[in-house]
Order: C-alpha cells, then sequence, then structure tokens
C-alpha cells in the first residue's frame, strides 16, 4: 500500500511540472517578439524591430550623397549583416541604432587618385577626366593639339613659320583607381585649375643689402602688386632693414608642359656703318656718301619652354634673302679757327650791290644788298662760330657768325640755313641759300659788318 501511495504522489508531481512548464511555454509564446540584431563591420550596434528600417536608412543616405555629388559613382565602405531571434519581449531601438549606424557608416565614391612623381594631388571623378584635362593643359602651350585652323592663322602671322614638334610633361602622371570620400573629388574644372595653378607654397625671403621691392617680386616670379599683397603693411616707401623677413608664398603649377617647337622667322639684318675720315672737311661736319639698307635672313630656331617661359634656344639653320648695303658717312678732320683773320670776304659766289650802307625811304640802311650772283650759296666772310640760326623778324631766316676779334657779320633773308648754333665755321664755307624771306622786294642778301656792337659799313672789311 505504502508504494502505491509513493506513486500516485509522483504521478501528480509529474504532472504538476508538465502543467507549468506547458503554461510557461504557452506564456512566454504568447510575449515572445522577433527582433534583428545590426552588426557593422562585425561589431554589434544595436538591434531593430524591421531589417527594412536600416535598408531603407542606407538607400537614404546614399541617394542624398549621389544628389550632392552628380555622376559620381557610391557606395557605402562596409558591410552590413542583421541577425534574426526571437526574445521574451524582446527590446529593440530603432531610433537609436540608426543614430549609431550614421556614426559608423561611410559613403564612399569610386574615383581615381591622380599621382604626381610619387605623391598623391587629387582625386578625379575617372581616368577619362584626368585625361581631358592634361590633354587640354597641353593645348594651351601647343594650339595646334586644340585647333589646326588656328595654329595655321598663328603661322602666317608675321611672317612666321612655327611646328610643335613634342609636347610632354615633365612630371611622371599616373592614375590609380581609389574609393574616397565624395567631397575629395574634384570636378573637372577644379583639377585643371589646381593643376595649372597649383597650391600655395609657403617661403620666406631675407631681406640682403640692395634689395628693393621690385628685385625681390623679380626673383620669385611676383609682381610687386602682389608683394603686397602678401605683406600687409609694405609699401613703396617702406624703408627694408637687412634680415627683415618678407613673405614671397606663391602658387606653384603642379605640371610643367615641356614644348619644343621649331620655329622659322624672317628676320632684319642690320646694316652698318663705315665712317671715313676727310681732312678738308671742318671737324664736326658729316656727309652721308650712301644710305644703309637692311637685309634679311629665314632663320629656324629650335625653342624648348617649359610652362611657355623660354629655357633653352638653339639655332637649326640660317639663309640670307638680301644683302645689308653698308652705309658711308664722311666725317671732317679739318680743325677751323673760330677767331677770324680780320679780312672779310665776299659772301657770294659773284653778284653785285643793289643797295648801299645808307640812308634809304627815311632811315638808315645797315648793310649791303646782293643779288645776281652765279648761285645762291651764301658763304662765311671769315672764320668764326655760329652764334644765331634762325627766324629773325624782318630779316627772315638769318645766320649771325662771331669771329672773335670783335667783329660779327649777319646774313639776312636766306631760303634755307645750312649750318647750326655753335658751329665753327671756315672762311669761305656754305652756310645757307640766298632768298627773300622776311621783308624783302626779291631775293638777295642781306649782309651786315657790326664791330664791338656798333654796325659798320662793311665796304671798310671787304
Amino acid at each position: 500500500m505504502k508504494e502505491k501511495s509513493i506513486m500516485a504522489k509522483g504521478v501528480v508531481v509529474l504532472s504538476i511540472l508538465i502543467a507549468t512548464a506547458a503554461f510557461a511555454f504557452q506564456h512566454y509564446q504568447a510575449h515572445a517578439r522577433t527582433v534583428y540584431d545590426v552588426y557593422w563591420n562585425g561589431a554589434y550596434i544595436g538591434t531593430v524591430s524591421d531589417p527594412g528600417i536600416v535598408r531603407a536608412w542606407l538607400d537614404n543616405q546614399t541617394r542624398k550623397y549621389a544628389a550632392q555629388h552628380d555622376g559620381l559613382r557610391l557606395h557605402v565602405d562596409a558591410s552590413l549583416r542583421v541577425a534574426e531571434r526571437r526574445a521574451y519581449k524582446g527590446a529593440f531601438d530603432n531610433a537609436g541604432t540608426l543614430r549609431t549606424l550614421a556614426q559608423r557608416v561611410r559613403v564612399k565614391a569610386e574615383a581615381v587618385r591622380v599621382v604626381i612623381d610619387g605623391k598623391t594631388v587629387a582625386y578625379a571623378p575617372d581616368a577619362q577626366t584626368v585625361a581631358r584635362v592634361l590633354n587640354a593643359i597641353k593645348a594651351s602651350y601647343a594650339p595646334e593639339l586644340a585647333s589646326p585652323k588656328r595654329a595655321v592663322t598663328i603661322a602666317s602671322r608675321a611672317e612666321e613659320n612655327r611646328a610643335t614638334r613634342q609636347v610632354s610633361f615633365v612630371e611622371r602622371i599616373d592614375v590609380e583607381p581609389a574609393k574616397v570620400d565624395p567631397r575629395e573629388v574634384l570636378t573637372e574644372a577644379e583639377l585643371r585649375k589646381l593643376l595649372e595653378t597649383g597650391t600655395p607654397e609657403p617661403k620666406r625671403h631675407v631681406v640682403q643689402p640692395g634689395d628693393c621691392l621690385s628685385c625681390i617680386a623679380a626673383r620669385y616670379n611676383l609682381t610687386t602688386a602682389e608683394l603686397k599683397r602678401l605683406n600687409p603693411g609694405l609699401t613703396e616707401g617702406t624703408l627694408l632693414q637687412i634680415g627683415q623677413t618678407v613673405n614671397v608664398t606663391a602658387r606653384r603649377p603642379k605640371v610643367t608642359v615641356k614644348t619644343v617647337e621649331e620655329v622659322t622667322v624672317v628676320e632684319t639684318m642690320p646694316f652698318a656703318v663705315e665712317v671715313r675720315r676727310d681732312p678738308h672737311l671742318p671737324q664736326g661736319e658729316t656727309r652721308v656718301i650712301r644710305e644703309g639698307k637692311n637685309g634679311q635672313k629665314r632663320v629656324t630656331y629650335r625653342l624648348v619652354k617649359k610652362n611657355g617661359a623660354l629655357v633653352n634656344k638653339e639655332l637649326l639653320s640660317q639663309a640670307v634673302l638680301a644683302e645689308p648695303v653698308t652705309k658711308v658717312i664722311v666725317k671732317g678732320t679739318k680743325v677751323i679757327a673760330s677767331k677770324g683773320t680780320g679780312r672779310l670776304a665776299w659772301p657770294t659766289r659773284g653778284g653785285r650791290i643793289t643797295s648801299g650802307f645808307h640812308y634809304r625811304w627815311g632811315k638808315m640802311h645797315t648793310g649791303l644788298d646782293i643779288a645776281g650772283a652765279r648761285n645762291r650759296d651764301i658763304l662765311a666772310a671769315d672764320n668764326g662760330r655760329v652764334v644765331f640760326a634762325g627766324w629773325n623778324g624782318d630779316y627772315g631766316y638769318t645766320v649771325i657768325l662771331d669771329h672773335g676779334n670783335g667783329l660779327r657779320t649777319l646774313y639776312g633773308h636766306l631760303d634755307r640755313i645750312k649750318t647750326r648754333v655753335g658751329a665753327v665755321v671756315e672762311k669761305g664755307q656754305v652756310i645757307g641759300v640766298m632768298g627773300d624771306t622776311g621783308h624783302a622786294t626779291g631775293v638777295h642778301l642781306h649782309f651786315e659788318v657790326i664791330r664791338n656792337g656798333v654796325k659798320v659799313n662793311p665796304l671798310r672789311y671787304l
């Protein structure tokens, strides 16, 4: 009986346990929830109620970046894993998980890295963009690469024929695939500007003896205005101190275009001047025996330039098209005394006196009027120095000589003057041409002699 009682009790306990377990399972099932654990690059970042929430957020981020960076190929640079699980009263935090995700997510762009001499200088959307930029930079220094018609136009100007034989970059330029922040990717225009102008390179100059603003600017390929902008307070009037530092920071291009051109031009060959000495011609006088004429030659050069600046010029060939004609000048070496002899010579080649030194028409006629000469040359009456040569009122064109002995002679009504003030002339030398300028009734010479400032009768000295 005792064993039956124990068995009955065991059955009761087992029934209670089974009922309890069934109740607990039903309760768990009633309160269990499916949630999704989110892992980013293998690290747990939170739990969400629906994996679509995460994927929708990622798609929205990609679309937002794509709108900001049109044309770039974008993707999320990481791995997302979502693990499903059921949990009693399974907790989740959609907003918190997305906030954590926002801190971890990095949207990357598929781009290319521009590497110059082993150093990354920029990122571009693709290799084709880089190629277009590099070709455009080359074309800016070799116009025929951009437009053959324009090159022909250039070649036809100023008898110049220009042909570019080689265009290359001095630096080694490589393009490599890269995944970077979209904000680091330059547009085509931005990439060209960077490569052509570079970025500012900090540099300072220590003032040395003899330095000036324009000298310093020229040394660093700056203008004076640029130098003053880099150094506020620095003006043309600033006194530079030896040892003072001056900011000479300037942009330097990232790339250097080397061009090799062959240029054929027609150049002028300047004429030479041959000077011959003539002991019969007064010192200080010159005569042109033959006018000079420039020649021409066709010359071909090889020009090597870097970013448009000439670094080497080599003569390849030349051919003379027209020889220059030498100019021949005769220079007088005859020394003429500026002091007269005191005995005056007749001032024309022949001729006669048409009016003498006397009263005429109610006033004194203070010289001789001479006309009817063999030619119109006017001759110096004695050695002397020209003290006047020009227009002189009623006298017209006039020359006055000082003979250095108290005498002066005046020659009036000239048509042309053939000497200059300060010239030393010899007795009998041509100083002008007879005319009728000023107050004159016909072609003649009005000749005066002035002694110690007083006009006297010229016949006393002729």
